[in-house]
């Protein structure tokens, strides 16, 4: 079920788990798997948290105000509305055209799901399905070596190197897709090599 998740993915899913068992909760929710997204700071997803100024333990606070505690077993399954989250998350990949599944489509995911605890926090945060997905467009479409002020007043590049290597997974599949010397082929090579050049 997992096989196209990324590290940082496969990662915010053991934090989702590990957020559900130290908050004493039956089973792993939306708003665990929003905390385990969050986590992952430097990714693309990261970008767009800061984007909202939505962070962990701003996050955090909001869950910990949530349902009282309960005893639970080893295994914590996910929720039925959780799992409706990873589908979603399967889903906006397969819209943008990417053949992964990372922190930013969890994270469109969970936005999917609107009506859910993690997706009422993401709104009060101002963050919505469309225009999050569109920010997410331009941060991978946009220029490689763009920038932007994070939470903390620092300007970082939009790109670390995981995210350069998931553009360069991108930009290949979009390459493979395209016809043979159209205009879409030779943009793709073209931002393939800018973006070996940064590496």
């Amino acid at each position: 079920m997992f096989e196209r998740y990324t590290e940082s993915a496969r990662r915010a899913l053991f934090f989702a788990r590990f957020e559900a068992s130290q908050l004493g909760h039956a089973s792993i929710e939306t708003v665990h798997l929003l905390l385990g997204v969050s986590r992952e700071r430097k990714g693309v997803s990261g970008k767009l948290f800061a984007l909202a100024h939505a962070t962990y333990d701003g996050l955090l606070a909001k869950v910990q105000a949530g349902p009282e505690k309960i005893s639970t077993s080893v295994e914590i399954p996910f929720s039925a509305e959780s799992k409706r989250v990873l589908d979603h998350a399967v889903r906006e990949a397969d819209k943008l055209g990417h053949s992964y599944i990372g922190t930013e489509h969890l994270l469109l995911g969970l936005l999917s799901e609107e009506r859910s605890a993690a997706g009422a926090i993401l709104s009060g945060y101002g963050m919505r399905l469309d225009s999050v997905r569109d920010q997410l467009t331009q941060l991978l479409d946009g220029p490689v070596g763009a920038q932007f002020q994070d939470e903390g007043g620092v300007v970082a590049p939009s790109f670390d190197r995981r995210d350069r290597i998931e553009r360069i997974r991108h930009l290949v599949d979009r390459l493979e897709h395209a016809a043979p010397a159209s205009a879409e082929a030779r943009e793709a090579i073209d931002l393939i090599r800018k973006t070996l050049d940064v590496l």
